[in-house]
């Protein structure tokens, strides 16, 4: 087979034949293919080659570098690349593209520091932060968590006069739901126009109905799903059955079963499990309850039992002993 490009025996060869004189912009091209080629690896490590080359990286190819850390996840190598350019500064210095790049990149950091950081960072460099800048920030606050810096990113955009784009709209609601602003995730979800909602926007959503227990949003969000042309999945169907948990709404959640498996998709164990949760916690005190709901509901939650233990689901020795009681019984 012939030689990686970023193979030493390529780099001799690269510096031995005259006729093929490679020059930043051919490998600058070459690294950013790789990168969004799905081979981010290679293109660190044709970065790593440039100066074995006798080239000197330009802006171009140090923000393709920190991309290619962005699809990697290595937030720190995209933040050691960004210092570098700050260091050598004249034009070298970082632009716009830069900073989003190192942004993104940081949304893998654990913390949210590194994005509100750099933000600022823009600023005093008197780069004004973009639509880009934001949706990234607020990404990287959603990943760990920090649901009130994004929530205050968002409002700084608005204040900067920067039309949020459906990017940064699906950040923001993904971003507030994981950190249990649900009530703001879809404030923010409600802002937008029908038409800008694409399938991410909505499973967002759905995601801040099931942390709010709103089975009523949750069922609209799956009608707007449809209508839209997105056919729910497993996913979109489980969170929905998740938003009956608050007010143990356990024939909704069975309900939202049914018609995932009747549209020819079999739930996986994570559906089961949670219709299964929902309705055994409405069963509380029913096996010594008369009442007709009550009695629905054990026979209900032995069943979805059976079937989890039935596929190998791994459930807790009381469930277990249950199930294995009912089989003998028959």
């Amino acid at each position: 087979p012939s030689p990686s490009p970023c193979s030493p025996n390529h780099t001799n060869t690269l510096n031995q034949d005259s006729a093929v004189s490679p020059s930043v912009h051919t490998l600058t091209s070459l690294l950013s293919s790789f990168d969004k080629g799905g081979e981010p690896g290679k293109a660190l490590a044709l970065f790593d080659a440039m100066p074995s080359l006798g080239l000197v990286p330009s802006v171009r190819t140090y923000n393709a570098a920190i991309s290619a850390c962005r699809r990697l996840k290595d937030a720190d190598r995209a933040l050691e690349l960004l210092r570098q350019m700050q260091a050598a500064g004249g034009q070298l210095a970082p632009t716009a593209i830069s900073y989003n790049a190192a942004i993104a990149a940081s949304e893998w950091a654990g913390s949210s520091a590194i994005a509100l950081s750099l933000i600022d960072e823009m600023r005093a460099a008197k780069i004004a932060p973009d639509v880009f800048s934001y949706a990234a920030a607020i990404t990287a606050c959603g990943r760990c968590g920090d649901g009130k810096s994004a929530l205050r990113l968002y409002e700084r955009m608005r204040t900067d006069k920067i039309e949020p784009d459906v990017v940064t709209r699906t950040a923001l609601i993904s971003a507030a739901s994981r950190a249990g602003e649900w009530e703001a995730a879809l404030r923010a979800f409600d802002e937008m126009e029908p038409t800008q909602r694409n399938r991410q926007t909505l499973a967002a959503a759905l995601s801040a109905c099931a942390r709010g227990g709103q089975s009523a949003r949750a069922n609209e969000i799956l009608k707007a799903m449809r209508q839209a042309g997105h056919a729910p999945g497993i996913r979109e169907f489980t969170m929905a059955a998740a938003a009956c948990k608050a007010k143990g709404k356990w024939r909704e959640a069975l309900a939202r079963l049914s018609e995932l498996e009747a549209a020819g998709v079999r739930a996986d164990l994570h559906a089961l499990r949670t219709v299964y949760q929902i309705v055994r916690a409405a069963t509380d005190g029913a096996r010594a309850s008369s009442t007709t709901d009550s009695v629905e509901a054990a026979a209900a939650a032995d069943r979805l039992l059976k079937r989890l233990v039935g596929e190998g689901a791994a459930v807790d020795d009381t469930d277990k002993r249950e199930a294995e009681t009912d089989d003998d019984s028959e």
